[in-house]
């Protein structure tokens, strides 16, 4: 968290963050809120999320300061043919990219069906 508010400090006040946060830190977007001030200044969340993950239990759990215009992104899977796989580093990266550029509330970047072609 001190880092956090370092950066602020030398930097200025965060107008956007993306925040890709596994299931052991939870806590993780409550510190964000914290660092970033409530000064009245809008400012955009983008939330990455797996493929398993409830968009609608997450965004139940995230309470962000009113400021905060939160974003969610999930990450499936992409099937070429008759082989799946999981997204590659760069179509992570352009995904996000994408829902950045639209500022979309939800955004999925490949696919999470069928099921049984999820990738082991």
């Amino acid at each position: 968290m001190e880092q956090l508010k370092e950066s602020n400090k030398k930097n200025g006040e965060f107008e956007l963050v993306v925040a890709w946060v596994h299931s052991a830190g939870k806590n993780v977007l409550n510190i964000i809120s914290e660092v970033i001030p409530d000064n009245g200044q809008p400012w955009r969340l983008f939330h990455i999320l797996g493929s398993r993950a409830n968009l609608g239990e997450v965004n139940d759990q995230v309470h962000m300061n009113e400021n905060c215009l939160y974003r969610q992104v999930q990450l499936g899977f992409v099937i070429e043919g008759e082989i799946s796989s999981w997204l590659t580093n760069e179509e992570i990266s352009n995904g996000v990219i994408e829902s950045i550029k639209a500022d979309k509330l939800k955004q999925l970047v490949g696919v999470l069906e069928p099921l049984d072609a999820r990738p082991a």
